[in-house]
This record gives structure tokens, C-alpha cells and sequence, in this order.
């Protein structure tokens, strides 16, 4: 039982850790020391639930 959930956890984490290869706005925050795969997929995935914001739109030109 335990093993069968370490598996699953290890699985999970290695999905988790592909995420920013596909994102480039993670991978570039990812370049910020001490920004991580989960604090970068966090930002984006908050900027993006707010993507028809002025806010949203303010972040995108300064970034690009």
C-alpha cells in the first residue's frame, strides 16, 4: 500500500515538474532565484484566472 502511493506521489511530481517546459512565461519566472516549478506554476496559473483583467494585460506587456 505504502509503495503503491509513493508511486503515484513520484508520478504526480514528475507531471508536476514537465508543466514549465510548456509554458513559457513559468520557465521565465523559473530564471528568478529562488522561483521553483510550484511557485512559478502558482503565479501563472493566478494571472491566467484573471485573463480578461486590466491587471492581466498590464503583466503580459511588461513581460514580453
Amino acid at each position: 500500500m505504502r509503495d503503491a502511493l509513493e508511486q503515484e506521489i513520484a508520478g504526480f511530481e514528475r507531471n508536476l515538474r514537465a508543466i514549465p517546459h510548456r509554458d513559457d512565461y513559468a520557465q521565465r519566472l523559473m530564471t528568478t532565484p529562488g522561483v521553483g516549478v510550484l511557485v512559478a506554476l502558482t503565479f501563472v496559473a493566478a494571472i491566467d484566472a484573471r485573463s480578461d483583467s486590466a491587471h492581466h494585460a498590464r503583466w503580459r506587456r511588461t513581460s514580453d
